[in-house]
């Protein structure tokens, strides 16, 4: 239906027709799933298989972080030391 309406969108720009059929149509509502995600329980058993070496603690401050901060993935990813900075004790990003 909505590609139907902007078809027509563009042929009344085009001054092809008058008027959107597409106008007078009733459209369905769609409702956005609530967001998923981890229990503080399911985080803890995540947090508590990850290993003690450079790497395992490297993947703990990964999933901290997304945790902590709902930031997407690729903006975690993506990080790099100059987004950090340390006020007060306290690591902002």
């Amino acid at each position: 239906m909505a590609c139907l309406s902007s078809f027509y969108r563009f042929l009344i720009r085009m001054d092809i027709v008058a008027t959107n059929p597409c106008d007078r149509l009733e459209r369905p509502r769609t409702l956005a799933p609530p967001a998923r995600g981890l229990s503080a329980e399911e985080v803890r058993k995540l947090l508590a298989v990850i290993s003690e070496t450079p790497q395992g603690l490297r993947d703990r401050a990964i999933i901290l972080t997304l945790v902590l901060t709902g930031r997407r993935q690729e903006k975690v990813f993506r990080m790099t030391a100059s987004d950090l900075s340390f006020e007060n004790e306290v690591w902002f990003y």
